[in-house]
């Protein structure tokens, strides 16, 4: 049986995705860069117009809420907080639960004798001769008990050790699952609001932009062309932003759902997925052979193994009949006393035990093929969830050395231009616009990694002294 260690295998997740950050952490970056004013026509205009923060076109902080989230008042959630309420909730996982109940109870019938002992009682109060007369009352008492001679009751309680391994286990298991699919939300609804507020920018960007080609247009300055141009763009930013905020509310009610009953009323994912680089790497010990090994199924597996092991040894050991016997007393009718043993013994002419016993087998033969495919299946996973968490670390680490590389300094060069006079607005709202678009590229990746990150802890199981420290309980 499984010991209370092996409870490591639910909170190693947790302890996985604890690293991907359990609440938002302050990263040091350069202020927004605030969006210019309208330019006046280029024939009067009379100096350079230093940049506008009256309606600043950049990101807004990430990873805080929005003015109208905030007067909605959702409720700041952590990852802590969401994995716990979905653990404690989860209807799947409360039916699963209950089966390590049937399986300790089966396992306490199976360590109980299953035979009585059967007392039987022959009185013959009337008894009359061929003549006519009556004689003493006949007696007959038997006391039987049936034994099992080839140690069947071993043999069913290895088979209830293993059944309540393969309870815990496949409870741990969708454990696991439940915390991923927890997680994998908790991390797309802090996607998308970062998303839709990146987009929402884009989309203020770009209808300034119109509005400053329009102008021009007006003043002689731009060509048809660029005023369809700028309009289609803003048009586009404005339908990405609309898009963005649908699947911001659609990623919130699905966190909603996945909390359910654990939590009610608005929620809002607390972590900036900026934090995930700043916590540092995980590292993973051993290969994909070593870490599939801890898997729950893995696991389960084996004790499924050994259960049917357990069976098909008590198929062949019910092939040997069991006895009945105990003390026998008479008094017949002359009143004569009678005092022996009884014994019976059933003959296997026509039901040897042999079919029985080779399905038994058969069936252990399959669990066995079934362990080999779930470690093969166990050792694929691990190592795809190794690579893609790598890939991913790689390209988010690369994405926050370029975003920390000076792209704030270059669009900050871009105004220095302009208001020197080198160059003209429009420049330097296009410099803003791929700003943006960088953020979105950088966010992308960090989402990335926190899909990686969840896959990772789902795959590999890892235990907690390779991990960061959580809270997250086991149950």
């Amino acid at each position: 049986m499984i010991d209370s260690e092996s409870r490591w295998l639910l909170p190693a997740f947790a302890l996985v995705l604890s690293a991907c950050g359990s609440g938002p952490r302050e990263v040091a970056s350069a202020p927004p860069a605030a969006a210019p004013a309208p330019l006046q026509p280029e024939a009067a205009q009379p100096a350079p117009v230093q940049p506008s923060a009256a309606r600043p076109a950049a990101t807004p902080s990430p990873g805080t809420a929005s003015p109208a989230e905030a007067a909605q008042g959702a409720r700041q959630l952590t990852l802590e907080e969401a994995l716990r309420a979905a653990l404690e909730s989860n209807p799947d996982l409360a039916t699963v639960r209950q089966g390590e109940k049937v399986s300790e109870a089966a396992l306490a019938a199976a360590r109980t004798y299953p035979y009585n002992p059967k007392l039987s009682v022959d009185v013959r109060p009337f008894t009359l001769d061929r003549n006519g007369d009556t004689e003493q009352v006949l007696v007959s008492t038997a006391l039987l008990q049936e034994f099992e001679l080839a140690g069947q009751g071993g043999h069913r309680r290895r088979a209830g050790e293993a059944e309540v391994d393969i309870a815990r286990l496949r409870t741990l298991e969708e454990e696991l699952r439940v915390m991923a699919s927890t997680a994998r939300s908790y991390f797309t609804a802090a996607y998308r609001r970062q998303a839709r507020e990146l987009d929402e920018s884009l989309a203020r960007l770009q209808e300034d932009v119109l509005g400053i080609v329009q102008r021009r247009f007006q003043a002689g300055l731009a060509g048809i062309a660029d005023v369809t141009l700028a309009r289609l763009e803003s048009q586009t930013a404005r339908q990405a932003a609309q898009l963005s905020r649908a699947r911001a509310e659609s990623a919130l009610l699905d966190l909603r759902k996945a909390l359910a009953p654990g939590i009610e009323g608005p929620v809002e994912p607390s972590i900036d997925l900026e934090t995930l680089v700043g916590r540092g790497r995980i590292e993973v010990p051993g290969g994909p052979e070593a870490v599939a090994s801890s898997r729950p199924d893995v696991r389960a597996a084996e004790a499924e193994v050994r259960a049917a092991d357990a069976r098909a040894d008590l198929a062949s050991a019910s092939r040997v009949p069991n006895v009945t016997a105990g003390p026998v007393f008479e008094k017949d009718e002359t009143g004569t006393l009678f005092l022996g043993i009884e014994a019976e013994v059933p003959i296997p002419i026509l039901d040897t035990g042999g079919p029985a016993a080779r399905e038994r087998q058969a069936n252990a033969e399959r669990t066995r093929e079934a362990l080999r495919q779930a470690r093969i299946k166990a050792r694929a996973d691990a190592s795809a969830a190794m690579s893609r968490y790598e890939d991913a670390w790689r390209a988010a680490s690369q994405s926050s050395s370029i975003m920390a590389g000076g792209l704030e300094a270059q669009v900050g060069s871009v105004r220095d231009l302009y208001a020197a006079g080198q160059t003209d607005i429009l420049k330097v709202y296009l410099a803003q616009a791929n700003l943006l678009k960088a953020r979105t590229n950088h966010l992308e990746a960090l989402y990335e990694l926190a899909l990686a990150a969840v896959d990772l802890g789902a795959s590999a199981a890892l235990p907690p002294d390779v991990l960061y420290n959580s809270t997250v309980p086991a149950r």
